[in-house]
């Protein structure tokens, strides 16, 4: 199922190191992100897509997140930080 271009997708990172799109957890290195980011996109590249890390996620996550999206083309990447939600 493709993505809502006006909603993007959400790459979230746990502090335990475990990898969400839109809710929907997958294994966590660069080649499974690069293949479920190309699954929901197809060759769109002006999909807008935001990095959601908890506070102690480890940084080497973050930055091959970051790297994976850069290299598939993407423009419109959001960066932030959270704590998660009390009880999660």
């Amino acid at each position: 199922e493709k993505v809502d271009p006006k909603k993007g997708l959400n790459i979230i990172i746990t502090a335990d190191g475990s990898m969400f799109l839109n809710g929907t957890p997958f294994p966590a290195d660069a080649e499974n992100l690069r293949a479920i980011i190309i699954e929901k996109t197809g060759s769109r590249r002006d999909i807008p897509l935001s990095i959601v890390a908890d506070g102690d996620t480890r940084h080497a996550m973050v930055v091959m997140s970051m790297d994976t999206v850069s290299q598939l083309g993407f423009k419109r990447l959001s960066i932030s930080t959270q704590r998660p939600a009390a009880g999660e």
